[in-house]
């Protein structure tokens, strides 16, 4: 088993509100639904990644994507997705490329240089040669997008957290396949659920 480990930020963009990726809040439970309870928000933001990247969903090639949501705080609500490719302009490294939003930070785009190390952190793996069994496509996440708005629902239920649950987390990878996390409002509570290996619900 590989680990992943984000080394350093490189570069941070901040966005003007009239890009695609602008983000109005409004109430805590409206940024709930508008954020990672919507599959067609969470695509629209993919692609304006892969943009920054100097790619396209199409052409990227994917080590893993997350996306969490923090509701919990109604001062700062925090938001992100990211994008962990190969760098397009150099197949040897890998990069993190992510959009997030948060008081302090407006719809910015940032990036992380990363490397991959054995799960006991004892041997870095170099080179794209070392890298190619850890890559997946859009095409092969696109099935995740198409089923998202279902995971939410099976996983909002299945938490059992009545009106107080909301999505906090999304991930997805080639190894691990994808998960989802419910979280409780105003609670450090929560509960996550793999997604079933026919991508179509979440596993109970």
């Amino acid at each position: 088993m590989k680990k992943i480990v984000f080394l350093s930020s490189v570069v941070a963009l901040l966005l003007s509100v009239a890009t695609a990726c602008s983000f109005v809040i409004k109430t805590q439970e409206e940024v709930s639904k508008d954020f990672l309870s919507s599959a067609e928000k969470i695509s629209q933001d993919l692609d304006q990644i892969f943009q920054y990247a100097g790619t396209t969903a199409d052409k990227a090639e994917i080590i893993e994507i997350n996306m969490s949501h923090s509701a919990d705080d109604t001062t700062d609500i925090k938001n992100d997705i990211s994008a962990v490719i190969i760098d397009p302009a150099d197949k040897n490294l890998i990069k993190r490329y992510f959009w997030f939003d948060n008081k302090d930070m407006r719809n910015s785009y940032k990036t992380e240089e990363v490397t991959i190390t054995d799960f006991a952190g004892t041997e870095v793996i170099e080179g794209y040669d070392k890298y190619k069994d850890m890559i997946t496509t859009y095409a092969d996440f696109k099935p995740y997008i198409d089923n998202y708005d279902t995971y939410c629902q099976e996983a909002l239920k299945a938490a059992g957290y009545e009106g107080n649950g909301y999505v906090r987390y999304f991930s997805y990878s080639k190894e691990r396949g994808g998960s989802i996390t419910i979280g409780y409002r105003g609670k450090d509570v929560s509960k996550s659920f793999d997604i079933a290996e026919d991508k179509k619900h979440i596993k109970k």
